[in-house]
């Protein structure tokens, strides 16, 4: 018969009960925890097992009677923040099917005294023991380091709670909380009214008219029309009713536009561009250019988006002239090839220069050797050494800013490698498309597709919808 046997796990983290029959009567649930601690299992068990086998007489069978009591980890410190940290401002579709850029605002405000965040500090965790009783130690939770910021401070009656200590705009970028100034113009902004330069975010409730000027160093935001006026802005610009530019107007901004139309307008954009409409404007941008809504259509002008373009009507019957580029430009191109041969001829004369220092500088060292130094000599070398030096470090100056645009332009074709022309709807002959280096004039007209740049030609394939 075999005898009664207490088996461990390698890990320790289980331990099983073999129980013989005993001679006379039947064990006791006590009986049963002794002999487990007297063979140093002494934590994690399972005594509703240990009873069953000690009422019912369990025998001839290996039960688990132990199992390790796993820690609980702790919780880390957070903030909870009272604004969308992450703030994507989508505008709403109409029923049409167009968007209304007018329901969109990207501008998070507050007021002096407003919640901003609340910190909840980190809770400490439960350690744990295997079935012999060793701890098994819980992490130990972090806690984050104190919000920072502009405009901001610690509630005097809760030091876990930030607020505002201004009026304005919630800026949140690397962890880091601004409140930002807010400059609403109520009417119109026109000759009459004068030029608008704000250093922060700028809402212009009325129109803009011809001939306007307006700069901000933040968002601007426009909720009338726009006409042949100049447009600056640091962060985005948000066009609620659109610009008709009447081929005067221009904008420029180094966040990314969004506009219920686009007309007769230049502009040049870091980011990308979201509008229901482009008509004959030039547009460069370095984004994405995307036209949504029911009809979606860019129609005339010439429209470069290094990352791309997805519109839903490209052209029109009337053939009217409308160029579109994605991807790298030709610029890009030709400045690379130039840079190349620019970092190859500093190569050559990095390495004449090098040479000339240690011919200079092994003439000093003999000289210093000599049994009879030449004084003149010594100084004629020195002047001599000096000046190829400097020529050194001004050469590998320049080796370093070619280098450095180098890669920008490689980053750069890397980023836009793969962009790609989409049409959900019809795209009309005549059109011309570029891709990189390639171009293509559409022969007929076309509907639902999607042009890419393939081995250095222009491939159109149907979109396949599901």
């Amino acid at each position: 018969m075999k005898e009664t046997t207490i088996r461990i796990s390698d890990d320790r983290s289980q331990a099983f009960l073999y129980l013989a029959p005993k001679p006379e009567g039947k064990y006791t649930k006590q009986e049963l925890i002794k002999l487990l601690e007297a063979h140093g299992v002494t934590a994690g068990l399972n005594t509703s097992n240990l009873a069953a086998m000690a009422n019912k007489g369990v025998y001839d069978r290996e039960i688990c009677v132990a199992k390790r009591i796993d820690p609980v980890e702790g919780k880390d410190g957070y903030y909870e923040y009272a604004f969308e940290v992450d703030a994507r401002h989508e505008p709403k579709i109409r029923d049409d099917g167009t968007v209304d850029y007018a329901s969109m605002n990207v501008i998070q405000s507050i007021s002096k005294g407003g919640l901003l965040a609340r910190y909840h500090a980190s809770v400490e965790g439960v350690d744990g023991k295997d079935v012999c009783g060793n701890v098994i130690t819980a992490s130990k939770p972090k806690e984050l380091p104190e919000l920072t910021g502009k405009g901001i401070k610690r509630s005097d009656d809760d030091p876990n709670v930030f607020v505002a200590t201004e009026d304005g705009k919630i800026d949140f970028k690397d962890g880091k909380l601004q409140i930002s100034k807010i400059y609403r113009i109520k009417g119109d902004v026109d000759r009459v009214s004068g030029d608008v330069d704000f250093d922060g975010d700028l809402v212009v409730g009325g129109n803009v008219a011809a001939g306007a000027m307006i700069k901000c160093a933040g968002t601007l935001t426009i909720e009338g029309t726009v006409e042949s006026a100049i447009l600056y802005a640091d962060s985005d610009i948000v066009l609620q009713r659109g610009i008709q530019g009447n081929n005067k107007g221009k904008i420029f901004c180094k966040g990314s536009i969004y506009a219920d139309f686009l007309e007769q307008a230049s502009i040049e954009v870091l980011g990308d561009v979201e509008t229901n409409s482009i008509i004959n404007c030039q547009i460069h941008a370095g984004g994405k250019v995307v036209l949504t809504g029911k009809k979606g259509q860019l129609l005339g002008g010439t429209v470069h988006a290094a990352k791309g373009i997805d519109c839903k009507m490209l052209g029109n019957e009337a053939e009217s002239k409308t160029n579109v580029h994605v991807g790298c430009e030709r610029e890009i191109f030709t400045e690379q090839v130039q840079i190349n041969k620019r970092v190859k001829k500093l190569n050559v004369e990095l390495e004449k220069l090098e040479e000339s220092q240690r011919a200079i500088e092994a003439k000093l060292e003999l000289n210093a050797q000599s049994s009879m130094p030449d004084a003149q000599l010594r100084m004629d070398l020195s002047i001599e050494l000096e000046t190829v030096t400097d020529s050194l470090e001004a050469v590998r100056v320049q080796m370093k800013e070619c280098t450095d645009r180098q890669k920008e332009i490689a980053d750069y074709m890397q980023e836009t490698k793969g962009s790609v022309v989409r049409v959900d709807g019809k795209v009309y002959r005549g059109v011309v498309i570029g891709i990189g280096q390639a171009m293509y004039t559409l022969e007929k007209d076309n509907c639902f597709m999607e042009y890419r740049n393939v081995s250095g030609m222009i491939a159109g394939n149907v979109i396949v919808t599901k």
